[in-house]
């Protein structure tokens, strides 16, 4: 199924009806929470920040500003012996002072559940956003300069059958319909801001687990997907479909109970088909290895991911993503962190590749049990193609926020 949003108002209804379906779930929870004796948790939290970054549109031609952020975060969830469900939203929203074109109200909305029986799991979730599309650029597009805004729907069903002791066999499906508002910039330095792809891209996945031991787990998996592209500010000919397939070893091994090593291997083939006709076939590798380590101080975790990922740009990536994440807690109430990734994103059926760094240290002092101030700085760096040319640049961008955590409460029924 193939759903493409023309204008604001199907945007608008899709919203509506998503928020129709949070509204139904909980009154469903409700009903049934008096049948079944379990726990209520409310929880809370309001995140804002101060910044100022020297290139928010990450261009040649750098244009700075600086940026407030304020999100309210609401999280509603009930828990029994064999099930539990939890209800998120969020509205917040950003303030550019010198690019007042990038302000906008983010939504975050999210649903999920589980049911368990004696030998059956079933789970679902399901999730709705609206936020600038400059916010995923760096996933999906490479355009940090679109005042564009990203709509995304999700959901993902999945059932779990316990087959023994040790073994589990589980059916996973999942679809993501993801829709652009049109770029209104007309002072752009490049046409390919205004090319953002609506699309769709839905899948099936199903694996088997064991558990060799306390220490050691593997899995094999089989999957199918299937991206569709579509952007009513192109012409129809240039929509795309691409079909792939693979399988992927995992295997998760505990060397202690503070060193975790974990791999998954495997390989997809990718058609790619264009509406004008003519179709590609390509190949690759799938990775997603690295380990971590949890200490009572320090937390360590180095990542290396190949992976097939659906972008704006009208086709699948083909992305490698290289991470290292610290955290050290210097005192009971100070604590530093340091994220660095390195990303290399390639179309399926084409040559362009993009390739991203982020160098991002931070400093926590948790004041009191629920007040957090935090200071940062984010290094961005990148390189892509565009109107035939590479073009490069970098962003600083400075960062104070201040984090208040609601600890909530609890009701036992």
């Amino acid at each position: 199924m193939f759903i493409h949003f023309e204008n604001t108002n199907k945007l608008k209804n899709q919203k509506e009806s998503f928020s129709g379906l949070i509204g139904s779930a909980m009154l469903i929870l409700t009903s049934i929470s008096p049948l079944q004796a379990g726990e209520w948790h409310v929880k809370g939290n309001i995140f804002q920040s101060f910044s100022y970054d020297d290139n928010v549109i990450m261009r040649e031609n750098p244009e700075a500003s600086t940026i407030y952020a304020l999100t309210p975060t609401l999280k509603v969830s009930h828990q029994t012996d064999v099930s539990e469900i939890t209800a998120n939203a969020s509205y917040g929203i950003q303030r550019y002072f010198d690019k007042t074109e990038f302000n906008r109200e983010n939504q975050n909305y999210g649903i999920s559940g589980r049911y368990s029986t004696e030998n059956i799991e079933w789970a679902g979730v399901a999730s709705y956003s609206l936020a600038p599309a400059r916010d995923t650029a760096e996933q999906e597009s490479g355009d940090f300069s679109t005042d564009s805004d990203r709509e995304t729907f999700f959901v993902s069903p999945s059932v779990s059958f316990q087959l023994s002791e040790l073994d589990r066999l589980t059916f996973l499906a999942h679809y993501t319909n993801t829709s652009y508002s049109t770029d209104e910039l007309d002072n752009v330095e490049s046409s390919t801001t205004d090319s953002l792809s609506d699309y769709v891209d839905k899948g099936l996945n199903l694996s088997w687990s064991r558990q060799f031991s306390e220490l050691y787990t593997g899995s094999i998996s089989i999957f199918y997907s299937n991206y569709k592209s579509s952007d009513y500010n192109r012409e129809p000919t240039n929509q795309k479909e691409s079909d792939s397939g693979g399988a992927n070893i995992s295997l998760t091994y505990f060397l202690s109970e503070k060193w975790e090593i974990f791999g998954t291997v495997g390989g997809r083939v990718t058609n790619t088909k264009r509406f004008n006709g003519g179709s590609k076939t390509s190949s690759g590798y799938l990775i997603d290895s690295g380990v971590n380590y949890k200490g009572e101080v320090l937390f360590a975790e180095f990542n290396v991911k190949q992976s097939l990922e659906p972008s704006s740009q009208g086709s699948l990536n083909d992305q490698f993503r290289i991470s290292f994440d610290l955290e050290y807690k210097i005192t009971e109430r100070f604590s530093a962190s340091l994220l660095n990734s390195y990303q290399e994103s390639e179309s399926v059926d084409s040559s362009d590749k993009r390739r991203n760094y982020t160098f991002n240290p931070s400093l926590s002092w948790k004041i009191t049990p629920d007040w957090t101030l935090s200071g940062s700085y984010r290094y961005r760096y990148q390189k892509r193609p565009i109107d035939g040319l590479e073009e490069t640049a970098n962003s600083n961008l400075y960062m104070l926020s201040v984090n208040y955590i609601w600890q909530g409460l609890s009701v036992a029924r």
